[in-house]
């Protein structure tokens, strides 16, 4: 694992933004190399500034973590206007809970069902957990129930085959 980390830092030194986003995230996790937020800040904030858009959602999600929520909604709405799934699906979980802005729930509504309905699967599942819950009318229940097992199933399916897919990305 030591050579696989040795190559991300020759790739961060050579400038691959990827690479950057990679290890940025892996010492902010701390599950393959030690955790050290600092050094992970400095990388995902050098990812965000060159304009990577993946780099702006890490860091985003990095700074959400360390309760810099202004920030990190700046950051994940540059994301979401250039239509990364997963950002506007954050970005919709921001208006509706205020991290950042002040909570707006039609805005919040707006962006998760703009994400649902371009195939997000978190923002299927909660999509579904309303209609299930009778918020879009009583027509809507059963077809919410099918939405939410098909949106559980393919959350399972792709975790596992294939967990960096934007789809799944939370």
């Amino acid at each position: 694992m030591q050579a696989a980390v040795a190559e991300y830092e020759n790739l961060v030194r050579r400038g691959c933004a990827f690479a950057t986003v990679q290890l940025g995230f892996m010492l902010q996790q701390g599950d393959v190399v030690a955790k050290d937020e600092a050094r992970a800040e400095e990388l995902l904030c050098r990812a965000a500034e060159s304009g990577d858009w993946l780099g702006k959602y890490f860091y985003a999600n990095f700074l959400e973590s360390v309760q810099r929520s202004e920030e990190a909604f700046g950051l994940m709405n540059s994301t979401a206007a250039v239509g990364h799934l997963p950002a506007i699906n954050r970005l919709g979980l921001y208006y509706l809970k205020g991290t950042g802005c002040e909570a707006d729930e039609l805005a919040g509504i707006h962006y998760r069902t703009y994400a649902a309905d371009y195939g997000h699967l978190f923002a299927k599942k909660w999509r579904a957990a309303r209609r299930m819950k009778g918020f879009e009318g009583l027509g809507r229940v059963l077809p919410g129930v099918v939405e939410f097992l098909s949106s559980t199933v393919m959350i399972f399916w792709l975790t596992v085959r294939a967990p960096n897919d934007p789809r799944v990305v939370a």
